[in-house]
């Protein structure tokens, strides 16, 4: 009996044996399934919950691009909405402009938890020179680049709930070297 291999996998075409009374074309049907497998029809309703989901599938993205330039004095807030309960897990800042690090002119962030009723006080980021884009210890905005804030230390302060507002204030010092173009916020929160 010759067998024309043209069709099936690369290691029956390289020579491995084969047995002739075998369909090898033969699809996957529940007979090939091994009983301790896991199937959709052994997955009860509401049986996949946020806890068992990987990290990656459980954090949800909250972002925003003002069409309005961050000016070269002054400040601008910007508020977003939690769309999920859980932990703040990371913040950053982008711009289609960088901007170098200066001690006398330079941008702080903050961003604020103000809760649902809008008179929350919760700070989410470090108050650090790690916020800024201080000469001394701050960092420069890379221009059409994430540009990652550190987040506060404590972890009760980067709870969320649905709903919440948090507020991402950037406060100029001096006067800038340019304007921050198209600027964006994004925040991820770990769902809980």
């Amino acid at each position: 009996m010759t067998l024309e291999y043209s069709n099936y996998s690369p290691a029956i075409k390289a020579g491995a044996v084969v047995d002739a009374d075998v369909d090898y074309t033969d699809s996957i049907d529940t007979d090939d399934i091994k009983a301790d497998a896991v199937t959709t029809a052994k997955i009860a309703d509401g049986a996949i919950t946020v806890a068992k989901l990987s990290a990656t599938n459980n954090v949800v993205s909250v972002q925003y691009t003002a069409e309005t330039a961050i000016a070269t004095t002054g400040a601008v807030t910007y508020y977003l909405q939690a769309t999920a309960s859980g932990v703040l897990s990371s913040a950053s800042f982008a711009n289609v402009a960088g901007l170098t690090k200066n001690d006398t002119n330079y941008v702080t962030f903050t961003l604020v938890n103000l809760g649902t009723d809008g008179t929350g006080s919760t700070a989410m980021l470090a108050v650090a020179a790690a916020n800024t884009t201080k000469a001394t210890g701050g960092v420069a905005l890379v221009a059409n680049a994430i540009n990652p804030l550190v987040l506060h230390p404590t972890p009760a302060n980067l709870a969320v709930t649905t709903g919440e507002r948090l507020a991402l204030t950037v406060t100029q010092s001096g006067t800038l070297a340019n304007t921050l173009t198209f600027p964006t916020v994004a925040l991820d929160i770990l769902k809980q």
